[in-house]
């Protein structure tokens, strides 16, 4: 059984920096340009397909050609989902920004959050702190896992919530693509595997976007837009305006870093 999936994308510079770092990954299409940026696409043969964000590390320069790196590099699917297929192309990934990197003498990567979309079930996987969430009954949860210092002292035991850490440690990342594999290789996260329904919605985000909406007023946002499909248009329209409440939302909310979402809805 396969259903159809219908994404959208939004990504935006924010309101401070001058560059966008973050990129995208839907179904193919991937971020152009250095301004605002969205497009929409579906898929509804049940063929493997990919919803991906990914968020440059290494200053503006260098972030901006990690994340576009992998957003190409994303485009080469595996032959069948799972864990092995999804590893393999995310550890070459890693090689080529790592080499990349090493030549223009300059360190640089990016995170990656992703899901992959195989006939009726969605295979979660993430490098870094960009996350993804499921909404589905009304209810919201993020599914993947943060690879960060804080989540790192938060699993020791050593502070009780990301509230209680110190401020050096808040956006250190434990874990991101284009790490040099000689000194440390990446271990990607993947989730259990889900069975699709009807009416899921997926939303991949950058930090952007997570570090200053909070689950519930992200809960509340998606689930406005959730049951609109009444045309693949108006379908569309609708997943544009969420991509673009939840960006608004983020800037209201003083985000100084690039925003990015992407959401995907089982119909």
């Amino acid at each position: 059984m396969s259903y159809r999936l219908i994404g959208a994308a939004f990504s935006d510079p924010g309101a401070v920096r001058q560059k966008n770092e973050d990129n995208f990954n839907l179904f193919g299409n991937i971020r152009t340009g250095s301004g605002k940026y969205s497009c929409t696409a579906e898929i509804s043969d049940g063929r493997i397909s990919l919803a991906a964000v990914c968020d440059g590390i290494g200053g503006e320069a260098a972030g901006e050609v990690a994340s576009e790196m992998a957003a190409k590099g994303l485009c080469v699917l595996p032959q069948k989902a799972g864990r092995e297929g999804i590893d393999r192309i995310l550890k070459d990934i890693n090689l080529k920004i790592a080499a990349s990197a090493k030549e223009m003498g300059n360190k640089m990567g990016c995170t990656f959050a992703g899901v992959y979309f195989e006939n009726d079930r969605a295979f979660i996987c993430n490098v870094g702190d960009s996350k993804v969430f499921l909404l589905r009954d009304g209810s919201i949860r993020q599914m993947s896992l943060d690879h960060t210092a804080v989540a790192q002292q938060i699993k020791m035991g050593l502070i009780s919530s990301e509230k209680d850490a110190p401020e050096n440690i808040k956006h250190t990342l434990t874990q991101n693509i284009g790490t040099d594999p000689e000194e440390f290789g990446i271990e990607p996260y993947h989730a259990e595997e889900i069975q699709l329904k009807k009416k899921d919605v997926f939303l991949i985000c950058s930090d952007g976007l997570s570090d200053v909406v909070d689950d519930d007023e992200k809960e509340i946002i998606l689930s406005k837009w959730r049951g609109f499909c009444f045309t693949t248009q108006s379908s569309f329209d609708a997943l544009e305006k969420t991509a673009e409440e939840l960006i608004d939302t983020a800037l209201k909310a003083g985000s100084k870093d690039n925003i990015t979402v992407v959401i995907v809805k089982v119909v």
